[in-house]
């Protein structure tokens, strides 16, 4: 069309809709709702027919972010009909109202702004009439009164963590496990592990395994803790007891298979299921004699070649009543596994006509250099990929700086007749000219 040559390697480049790509979800009664990567955007999905909507974007936050791997919330949890967001790239934590689908929003900062809000908090724990925000990198585990919306910053696990470990520097933590009236956190930097009490508001830390290991997340069958390693850590599968602090490693676990990182283990039936971050076998231990078995239903062996999803297995896990509820990254499907029946449901998960209409104009903002920043060719060079492509370069030209809609549609129909009209191989010139048109 532009009279130069093109080279297309992959053809899904050519879709019309971006693929749903999810960082959490978090499955209650009736729906299951995701945080997405890249865009401000909350989206649900009924769980009776599996249709993916759009429910908001969450106010006073960037529409697109650079960070193409992760997303502005992380697992949120629920409260008297609101669910509250922990911010892992946002600046404030956000709450998210049912009834009325309102948003408001927190500022958690304790006073001192420089205090940096990229990856701060990972999960978030409901207890009685409190929400406390754990972190992934933020120094402070955070309470919520959700009667007063007061904030209460605890930080007194960071001295003994450095007492422990020799290290004053920051923490690094997996996602939060609410055990009886305690919050358990494993570390990733560390062998070490935080129980953080809900009712009293204190904290204990303790050594756990070898010196060097590093752990991600972590499940409880009754007796003994399950602790997994973080990814691309030598750290084996750790299995502990914190009454009597025996530990056990599962090292051969690992023999065989290229996965080093799995998501949050979880615990069903007497039995630990271990679902890989990266493609490779999926494994479930039997508690009672630690016996080691793939799960065939969960293992991915053979990789769809895509650019973005190479080696990405599974996201996200969560049980509830009785069903695993996972997401499948190589195929973008959701799996619903029954514990009991092992009745299993996988379906591919796509955005509705609606909701890609909904989210054209986020998506259009992955070309963020203004027209007044352009000072070079490289400034105006995107690689190709399922967010940059010529349909959101167009969208992003024609709305982001036109905001009305008669505008819009008048500028996006000039552009259209243009490329329809152009016959002679310089389509390329003639979007040149119209850009050049409207700004100058």
């Amino acid at each position: 069309m532009t009279g130069k040559p093109a080279l297309i390697n992959e053809s899904k480049i050519l879709e019309s809709n971006p693929p749903f790509e999810p960082t959490c979800m978090y499955v209650t009664e009736d729906k299951i709702w995701f945080s997405v990567r890249r865009i401000n955007a909350l989206l649900c999905m009924d769980k009776d027919n599996w249709e993916l909507e759009f429910a908001g974007s969450f106010p006073g936050e960037d529409d697109y972010i650079t960070n193409v791997n992760n997303s502005l919330y992380r697992n949120p949890v629920e409260h008297n009909g609101k669910m509250y967001f922990p911010p892992f790239l946002a600046k404030e934590i956000a709450v998210y109202s049912h009834k009325d689908m309102s948003f408001e929003k927190l500022k958690y900062q304790d006073g001192d702004d420089s205090q940096s809000t990229e990856r701060a908090f990972l999960g978030a724990i409901s207890y009685n009439n409190s929400i406390f925000f754990t972190p992934y990198i933020y120094p402070a585990i955070i309470r919520l009164n959700t009667n007063t919306n007061k904030l209460t910053h605890y930080t007194d696990w960071l001295e003994l963590q450095s007492e422990l470990t020799g290290k004053i520097s920051g923490c690094c933590f997996g996602f939060p496990f609410l055990l009886n009236n305690s919050i358990w956190l494993a570390s990733q930097e560390e062998n070490t592990i935080l129980e953080f009490n809900a009712k009293t508001c204190s904290s204990t830390v303790y050594e756990v395994g070898k010196k060097g290991n590093k752990y991600s997340n972590m499940c409880f069958d009754g007796e003994y803790f399950w602790i997994t390693p973080r990814m691309d850590s030598k750290t084996p599968l750790i299995k502990w007891n914190p009454q009597s602090n025996e530990t056990k490693e599962f090292p051969d676990i690992f023999i065989d298979n290229d996965v080093r990182g799995y998501i949050s283990p979880v615990y069903h039936n007497g039995y630990v299921q271990l679902l890989p971050v990266s493609i490779g076998k999926s494994f479930k231990i039997d508690i009672k004699t630690d016996a080691i078995t793939v799960s065939d239903e969960f293992t991915i062996e053979h990789v769809e070649n895509h650019a973005n999803r190479t080696s990405m297995a599974y996201i996200s896990v969560q049980i509830f009543n009785d069903n695993i509820f996972v997401f499948n990254r190589q195929n973008n499907c959701l799996i619903k596994s029954n514990t009991i029946t092992g009745e299993l449901k996988e379906e591919r998960i796509k955005y509705s006509s609606e909701a890609s209409t909904r989210l054209e104009h986020f998506y259009s903002l992955s070309f963020l250099s203004s027209i007044e920043s352009i000072k070079t060719f490289l400034d105006c060079y995107y690689h190709e990929n399922e967010h940059t492509g010529l349909c959101t370069f167009l969208t992003y030209i024609t709305g982001h700086y036109h905001k009305d809609e008669a505008t819009l549609q008048r500028h996006r129909q000039e552009i259209a007749q243009s490329l329809n009209a152009v016959a002679d191989n310089t389509t390329g010139k003639s979007i040149y000219n119209h850009i050049v048109n409207l700004f100058l």
